[in-house]
């Protein structure tokens, strides 16, 4: 088996269900060896709330890090602010170039349908991205 040849598929975007039509018209020699993901579930595995993300990137990969931060609390107004507060790391994730476009269709893709199904619910009402 040819590695540049070997594509995993998961059959879950309009995106890739295209893709995987065009593939109906390619000769054997052309068609990617398709391996089905079985995306299974780890029990121990548990989500964190992620309220800020930093994104960076060098020429190979794009490296997403969550994090959450909680706002001090000060009961008494004549103690001082705080001059910074701890951003706890939560998750991260490194992406390769090759598959950011898919990752961002995807997000873009479960943003449409989640608005679609809340009818119009968090949508970016002022066009500057922030939801």
């Amino acid at each position: 088996m040819v590695l540049e040849k070997c594509r995993f598929v998961r059959y879950s975007t309009n995106l890739q269900l295209a893709a995987w039509e065009r593939e109906k018209t390619m000769s054997e020699e052309e068609k990617p060896i398709l391996i089905r993901i079985d995306w299974g579930a780890d029990d121990s595995f548990h989500f964190s709330l992620s309220n800020h993300v930093v994104v960076n990137h060098d020429t190979d990969n794009f490296y997403i890090r969550f994090y959450q931060i909680t706002p001090p609390v000060r009961t008494d107004k004549s103690l001082p602010v705080p001059e910074s507060i701890k951003a706890k790391l939560v998750s991260g994730a490194a992406i390769p170039l090759s598959q950011m476009n898919t990752f961002i269709n995807a997000l873009r893709e479960n943003l449409e349908v989640y608005q679609r199904r809340m009818n119009g619910i968090g949508e970016d009402e002022d066009g500057d991205g922030a939801l």
